[in-house]
């Protein structure tokens, strides 16, 4: 379907500026120098149909020249690139708009440059209207209208074109949130129907949700080729090639296998951990400690923020329940939806019994398909030898808050194996989250004797 041969393409930066008449003139007898920028570099490359492909890198890399080369929009400097058939391009949406013109003049006009003939645009008019969600701007004009509502309807319209080969560029980046779950509806859509996408983005929820294939770029060349979880572990953690020794091991390590180790995570392991000594080490009322530690920590904005109406709250490593009690006892009256997971069926067989009024689930994590506006989890990560990869997948599933307590650099006298956290074991960011909380708590008591630490990764504008 695209086929790219040894493609590359180089920029040229003058160092001398000149713009006007005069600065040409005075330098005339003097030549002017160029500096030759490798935008890519000897790229080979072959999209099959129907596949869902992620490039992903820093800026700079060369993830949005490629596309352009791809869409025609500028020309390789050497190779040779094919594309068998038409290309919708999702690059710069806002392109080809007139402020001056109201918004219905703005889809004539932007569909024309897309191609679409005035009677295609008028068959998919109403349909274009209604997916932006502008309809009460219609008839204003373009120019006093957000950004993002630019790019809203920049979006509606190049989605309306059926063509078998996507180009997009980041463009989910811009827009709320009902939006941008829209955009995803839209892609899950194409992915069904077997069309060709390219997707750039920085979102690495968003590229482990939909792509089939990554490849990552670094300073314009192509460092790795292969599916999400082989390739994002490389971008994530910096490696200089997959850990294939502790791959092998099954451990996980920063560039190894990113599924959940088979020893410690494994659902055998927790179901023999609380058919046995969970009553005998005071399980139950550990877990309910520490979930009063954790609400008793939270900053007075997120704690209200929770008790908000109707919200979907989500206790993650839930045990036999009785931290999740103790979250529905605090947030049910103002309508939340409280819900245990846990991937041991003893242990959810043992919460349903002990807390009847609350849905419980013994789901791995990999297999969650909910979204929920608030997710705990308390003393659970320290038993992952790739927390990082659990961060991640509980984030994807996060609307707004992700709160977190974990053992804090000193040993865990309870667990038999744990991840020792430091400072940096939490990102500062997480695709389009933010560590917004970090708190380490000195806590001396019968269940605990140590540090711990209080973390909330939050969702929108602070990100």
């Amino acid at each position: 379907m695209i086929a790219l041969e040894n493609v590359t393409k180089i920029f040229r930066l003058p160092h001398d500026i000149r713009a006007t008449l005069r600065q040409r003139f005075v330098s005339i007898l003097s030549k002017n120098t160029y500096e030759e920028l490798y935008a890519l570099h000897d790229i080979n490359l072959r999209v099959n149909e129907g596949e869902f492909l992620g490039i992903i890198g820093k800026n700079g890399a060369g993830k949005s020249t490629l596309l352009k080369l791809i869409a025609k929009v500028i020309e390789p400097t050497s190779g040779k690139i094919s594309v068998g058939g038409n290309v919708a391009p999702f690059l710069e949406l806002w392109v080809g708009f007139q402020g001056d013109l109201t918004v219905r003049d703005n889809i004539f006009l932007y569909g024309a440059l897309l191609g679409m003939s005035r009677q295609e645009i008028e068959g998919k008019y109403d349909w274009i209207i209604d997916f932006s969600g502008l309809e009460r701007f219609i008839d204003a004009k373009l120019k006093n209208l957000s950004s993002g509502m630019q790019v809203r309807l920049g979006f509606s319209i190049t989605v309306s074109i059926e063509s078998p080969i996507l180009l997009v560029d980041e463009v989910l980046a811009v827009g709320d949130i009902d939006f941008q779950q829209k955009c995803y509806n839209v892609f899950e859509n194409f992915k069904k129907d077997g069309r060709t996408i390219l997707f750039v983005s920085h979102d690495l929820n968003a590229i482990e949700r939909f792509c089939d294939r990554v490849i990552l770029l670094e300073e314009g060349r192509l460092r790795c080729d292969g599916k999400p979880e082989q390739v994002l572990p490389m971008y994530i953690h910096g490696c200089d090639q997959p850990d294939t020794n502790n791959a092998a091991s099954g451990n996980t390590h920063c560039c190894g296998n990113t599924e959940i180790p088979t020893d410690i995570n494994a659902k055998e392991y927790w179901d023999k951990r609380f058919s046995e000594d969970w009553e005998l080490c005071e399980g139950p009322k550990q877990s309910e400690f520490f979930y009063k530690l954790a609400i008793k920590n939270l900053p007075r904005k997120v704690f209200y923020n929770m008790k908000k109406e109707n919200l979907s709250i989500l206790d993650w490593g839930c045990a036999e329940g009785d931290g999740t009690n103790l979250l529905f006892k605090k947030f049910e009256r103002k309508g939340a939806k409280v819900e245990g997971l846990d991937i041991s069926d003893i242990a959810i067989e043992k919460a349903k019994r002990k807390y009847p009024y609350i849905n419980f689930r013994d789901t791995p994590l990999e297999n969650i398909n909910d979204q929920f506006d608030v997710i705990f989890t308390s003393n659970t990560l320290e038993h992952f030898q790739e927390p990082y990869w659990v961060l991640r997948k509980l984030l994807m599933h996060t609307r707004f808050y992700l709160v977190g307590l974990v053992p804090f650099q000193e040993q865990n006298p309870i667990a038999e194996h744990f991840y020792v956290f430091g400072r940096s074991s939490f990102p500062s960011k997480i695709s389009d989250f933010a560590l917004v909380y970090f708190r380490v708590i000195d806590v001396v008591s019968k269940y605990w004797y140590g540090r711990q630490a209080l973390f909330i990764y939050m969702k929108g504008k602070n990100a």
